[in-house]
């Protein structure tokens, strides 16, 4: 018998021996904990996997498969910013357009935008029924109402839009089945002094649109069909068409991910909890006093 695990875009196969590194109390199972599979970090199996005793001892050449997601599976595309604009995942490598730097970000560097430059990337094909978007962001106190990631030419065709107003609140804009939803009366705020970065995700399922600041569900609204698809660029720092016409995001964006799939909340939830203790902390009141970076309920530091 040989056990391929699948781990989102990664395949690992070996003998059951192996394999199994636990067994239960029960005789009628074999349970798979953290089974480490190969050097590299990702292939590791977070979640626990049940098989029979009986496969133990086959020797038979059948195959069984297990498909295991974690936070990297069903990525389409994935920009670290570290000191260049590449997709790690395929390729849709983005353009720099005016003044962009590179600075300290949440993992290693991040792109600083002046309001006088952005990013773009051609025509990224992304999935209109099941979706994801997750990137940091760190606003500038002098940005004001602007476009932090957009596909668009009106408001009758957007693909994406994410933006944040001078009062640092984040919303969304998106058309689905043909109807035009403006989330920015719903406007959530992000941090005030736990960090100066936030973490802005947001998912489609088909049926509901949510968006996410710090892991926590902020806004949430019904949205039946498929997200409209145009052939223009994605852009990061600025409005999509034409691209710089207006809302020049000012400050630091770091660790854009796209998924084809929607995350859910659990899952949009480890995607900051991977990154909180790297967080920066900024701006403390004088009459607090800061011991510790851990983060309790609400990501409230405590």
């Amino acid at each position: 018998m040989v056990i391929v695990i699948i781990f989102g875009q990664f395949v690992q196969s070996f003998a059951v021996d192996e394999f199994y590194n636990h067994k239960s109390q029960t005789d009628n199972e074999i349970q798979i904990e953290n089974a480490e599979v190969g050097d590299d970090s990702q292939n590791s199996l977070e979640t626990d996997v049940v098989l029979p005793t009986s496969l133990e001892d086959d020797n038979s050449e059948e195959e069984i498969e297990i498909l295991v997601e974690d936070s990297d599976t069903g990525l389409i595309a994935w920009y670290i910013f570290d000191g260049n604009t590449t997709d790690l995942i395929n390729n849709n490598n983005a353009t720099v357009s005016g003044s962009v730097d590179y600075i300290d970000g949440v993992f290693g560097k991040g792109i600083e935008l002046d309001g006088n430059g952005y990013v773009y990337i051609d025509d990224l094909e992304m999935n209109s029924s099941h979706r994801t978007i997750s990137l940091w962001v760190s606003p500038y106190k002098n940005n004001s109402s602007s476009n932090i990631l957009s596909k668009h030419g009106s408001k009758n065709d957007i693909e994406v839009l994410l933006g944040t107003t001078n009062e640092r609140e984040y919303f969304t804009q998106i058309n689905v089945g043909n109807e035009y939803f403006d989330l920015s009366d719903e406007a959530s705020k992000g941090s005030t002094f736990i960090s100066d970065y936030d973490l802005i995700t947001e998912t489609f399922d088909g049926n509901e649109i949510r968006l996410y600041v710090n892991g926590i569900l902020k806004i949430k609204r019904s949205a039946s069909g498929e997200i409209c698809n145009n052939d223009l660029p994605l852009v990061i720092g600025t409005n999509a068409y034409p691209a710089g016409s207006e809302g020049y995001f000012k400050g630091c964006i770091d660790d854009l991910r796209i998924y084809n799939r929607t995350l859910s909340s659990d899952e949009v939830q480890q995607l900051y909890n991977e990154a909180r203790e790297q967080l920066p902390v900024d701006d403390v009141p004088d009459n607090l006093e800061i011991k510790s970076k851990k983060l309790g309920k609400d990501n409230l530091i405590v």
